[in-house]
């Protein structure tokens, strides 16, 4: 989502690209941990 706002121009500064850059790994952050939950709770499960 955040590279097509880049690509279309609404980021063209470098300010604009830091906070690009900050919300995308904020998204990767919580994939992660949602993934580590999930694996956690499948292991607790079994």
């Amino acid at each position: 989502m955040y590279q097509e706002m880049f690509a279309s121009g609404l980021y063209d500064s470098a300010q604009g690209y830091d906070i690009l850059r900050t919300l995308a790994e904020a998204e990767f952050e919580e994939e992660c941990a949602e993934e580590e939950a999930r694996k956690e709770y499948e292991e607790e499960s079994n």
